[in-house]
């Protein structure tokens, strides 16, 4: 049977659009019209491409491609484009001056560069900022009379692989490998064994290493075949149906391991030449067709897709290779009857910058965010750290669903999965206000301040499949939380399973502290236990090594010891008090011991750099318009919040206390003739001296003025120790106000913030505010207001 040879072959030495019907040495090429002349249109503005996946996602949409580039006008350029959604490109600068370049790959997940070889058998690489090309070496195929044909970085192995073939008919190809630092080239084997049935347009290799390409002879032309990357041996997986010719293009987006082709050829019997993208299915060979390439059909070669392959482990997602509001490659949103869907945001994370968020809607609908797809190992775990912050009744919620080749979603336990730690924490009412998805379990209901850590192994029936899951956020028509509300997710991960028993985190390896001369400033390092047993813990600190603690005065942590459920969170506040410290930089270890195991002693240097500050007397000033800025003395106003700066005013340890006005700034010891704020004060409960708070409740009979509490299960009260993040405001609070009250959660060194409410006597309305406390070890003494703040507009105040 005779064969029929494509223009590609001749095309990679010298056929462009404009040599339309060159005859090869002994073969019958097809021809195309050639084009009518027509001006060149303007080059659009250059991208400024990075070298990192999250500008490059920024600038390009889901699927970034580099390719080289021949508009219809003939105009040469190498471009940028997100190739599932091919319609438009953009410029980065010429082509190389070797027009022959037809294969390109990234190398190692470093988006900086692509590298490409062709007829001149140099080994070049080509900025992805700004078109700069600089050879890497020589890289002749060993067999005389080949050509590059494709090259494809396998992530794998760590090894580029590449593809030449003789284009004389009956000659056949070779299987190589090329040093990416060297250019030395090295052969595998020959392809097929010798045989000369097949000719590759390019190559692609996909996350699991397998290598595909489209040949472009006959018997199999056109067909999709499948190259063994240790001996050069085909399979044929079926034909693609598309007819295509002259240079072309293929890569593997491996974060979903989606397989792109920039095909070029005529559009049916005699119809004009046009490139088209498709994707193709590696199981059947099938297209589907996405749309012209861009600029109206432009030939597209050299194409490389810059999206990062999973690493060999598992698979890892953080958000944070993306601007907000973008989701990384692979990651997709849908919404129904809510006005938003799923984006990243940087207010909120587990890992910085990002995490993924979608509000709290008050409608009925719902919003997923749905992963990429995977093929999970057998035993494969799925983990994720999320937190949330809904109605305080069960009637929004989320879960978490799992589609298994292709299946409609199902809840992942109904799936056949099983939570290791972090499970669903209520049920949602399946009535009222018609959520999709009520009547679930869910985590659903009141606030989850901190990220739990979830742990799930998945279904046995996911093993080895295709598999993609979906957090699912389902809302009623009724109300929503106050201020910032919805459902964060961050630090996916899919891999083997984690530890049977406690296993201890922490969110940082070391803490640095900026402190003003005089101040206190504190500061949270997260513990988590990512294991699937409680954690008990306890901190101490220690002047330079856990072995010998104590030494430092200035360093105080918060909480002293406690326990975690498995997937819980707390954060560890350390506070530097720079009274005693000179400007300059001071050091210390908190160390935290833990029942884990393999984590018995974490050691977590803490640096504090202590700088100058103006001094001032801490009275606020008064005849400041509302949104007007303005400082007095060490108090600041900046709109409506006032802060009182940096105060350090210790408590008297007797009954009289300090008492505060947090509208004027005056303090000092109670007095019978003055109606203050806050009055905190030494009180002997029987036990010795204990730090008590007096709220002037029975003379302020305008306002209900008191303090934020903890409502315990059985009823009973306490002034909560707020921290960073906490809203103080109407309706997002309790508070309570006897007379006086022991703050006796507020002992062993806690530092922390005590929410206000109360009536400002400017104003004559109430105001919201919080005081910034230091408790010492001794039944709450020495104690010392570092600093408080307010908002006078009546808003809520969010604590920095």
């Amino acid at each position: 049977m005779a064969r029929r040879i494509h223009p590609i072959l001749p095309a990679f030495a010298a056929l462009t659009l404009a040599c339309a019907a060159q005859a090869d040495e002994g073969a019958s090429l097809r021809t195309r019209s050639t084009l009518p002349p027509a001006a060149q249109p303007a080059r659009p503005a250059a991208v400024a491409a990075q070298a990192t996946p999250a500008s490059i996602g920024q600038v390009l949409g889901s699927v970034p491609a580099y390719a080289l580039e021949m508009r219809l006008t003939f105009a040469r350029q190498y471009s940028t484009f997100d190739v599932s959604s091919p319609a438009s490109s953009a410029s980065i600068g010429p082509q190389p001056t070797d027009s022959t370049l037809w294969t390109a790959t990234f190398v190692g997940n470093d988006f900086s560069k692509q590298y490409l070889i062709g007829d001149e058998n140099v080994l070049r690489t080509i900025s992805t900022a700004d078109a700069t090309v600089t050879d890497v070496g020589p890289a002749a195929s060993p067999v005389d009379g080949e050509y590059w044909v494709g090259m494809k970085w396998d992530p794998t192995t760590d090894t580029v692989f590449a593809v030449a073939c003789n284009h004389v008919v009956g000659i056949g190809c070779h299987l190589y490998t090329i040093d990416p630092a060297t250019a030395a080239v090295a052969t595998v084997a020959p392809l097929a064994g010798g045989a000369a049935d097949y000719l590759p347009v390019d190559i692609a290799i996909n996350s699991a290493g397998e290598m595909y390409a489209v040949s472009i002879i006959e018997p199999y032309d056109n067909y999709l075949i499948k190259i063994d990357k240790t001996d050069g041996g085909v399979q044929v997986i079926g034909p693609t149906g598309v007819s295509a010719a002259y240079a072309q293009g293929m890569d593997f987006d491996k974060s979903t391991d989606t397989l792109y082709w920039t095909a070029f050829g005529a559009l049916g019997a005699g119809g004009a030449f046009q490139g088209q993208v498709y994707t193709l299915d590696v199981n059947t060979g099938a297209v589907t067709l996405l749309g012209p390439t861009p600029n109206g059909g432009s030939e597209i070669w050299a194409l490389a897709i810059a999206t990062a392959a999973p690493s060999a482990e598992g698979h890892s997602w953080t958000f944070d290779d993306v601007a907000a509001p973008a989701l990384p490659a692979g990651w997709s949103t849908a919404a129904d009857g809510v006005d938003t869907a799923w984006a990243t945001q940087s207010d909120v994370f587990d890992s910085a910058p990002n995490a993924a968020h979608i509000a709290e809607a008050e409608a009925a609908g719902e919003a997923s965010l749905y992963s990429p797809v995977v093929t999970p190992a057998a035993g494969s775990e799925l983990a994720f750290r999320h937190r949330w912050a809904l109605e305080t009744s069960p009637y929004d919620g989320g879960v978490l669903e799992i589609s298994i080749d292709g299946a409609p979603f199902d809840d992942i336990l109904a799936a056949g999965g099983s939570f290791v730690s972090g499970g669903y924490t209520n049920t949602m009412f399946g009535c009222c206000g018609g959520n999709p998805i009520g009547a679930r379990e869910a985590w659903a209901g009141g606030t989850q301040a901190t990220f739990l850590n979830t742990r799930v192994t998945l279904p046995a029936a996911a093993a080895g499949h295709a598999v993609q899951f979906r957090w699912r956020f389902g809302t009623d028509s009724s109300t929503a939380a106050p201020g910032a509300n919805g459902w964060w997710i961050d630090s996916v991960t899919l891999g083997p399973a984690g530890a049977s028993g406690p296993a201890a985190a922490l969110s940082a390896p070391s803490l640095a502290l900026e402190v003003p001369a005089g101040a206190t400033v504190a500061a949270p390092i997260v513990l988590t236990d990512v294991g699937a047993a409680a954690l008990d813990y306890s901190t101490a600190l220690a002047a330079a090594d856990c072995a010998a603690p104590g030494g430092v005065d200035w360093l105080s942590s918060t909480p002293a010891s406690g326990q975690l459920a498995a997937g819980a969170s707390a954060p560890l506040w350390i506070a530097v008090n720079a009274a005693s410290l000179l400007p300059g930089d001071h050091s210390a270890v908190l160390c935290v011991a833990t029942s884990d195991p393999d984590h018995a002693l974490l050691a977590v240097p803490v640096t504090a750099t202590v700088t100058a500050s103006a001094s001032g007397d801490g009275l606020f000033c008064s005849g400041f318009e509302s949104g007007e800025d303005g400082q007095c003395g060490g108090a600041t106003v900046i709109g409506d919040v006032v802060r009182s700066g940096p105060l350090n005013w210790p408590v008297p340890a007797d009954l009289d206390g300090i008492a505060i006005d947090l509208v004027t700034g005056t303090h000092g010891p109670w007095s019978a003739d003055r109606i203050d704020d806050v009055n905190l004060y030494a009180n002997d409960g029987g036990s010795g001296q204990a730090l008590y708070v007096y709220w002037y409740a029975d003379l302020v009979t305008e306002a209900a003025v008191g303090g934020v509490v903890d409502v315990g299960g059985s009823g009973g009260i306490r002034y909560s120790v707020l921290q960073s993040g906490a809203l103080v405001g109407p309706y997002s609070t309790v508070f309570f106000a006897p007379n006086s009250t022991s703050l006796d959660n507020w002992l062993a060194g806690a530092t922390g913030y005590l929410g206000v409410e109360f009536y400002n006597e400017q104003t004559g309305q109430l105001n919201f505010g919080y005081v910034h406390l230091q408790a010492g070890g001794g039944a709450g003494f020495p104690a010392t207001v570092l600093d408080y703040a307010y908002d006078r507009s009546g808003n809520a105040i969010t604590i920095p």
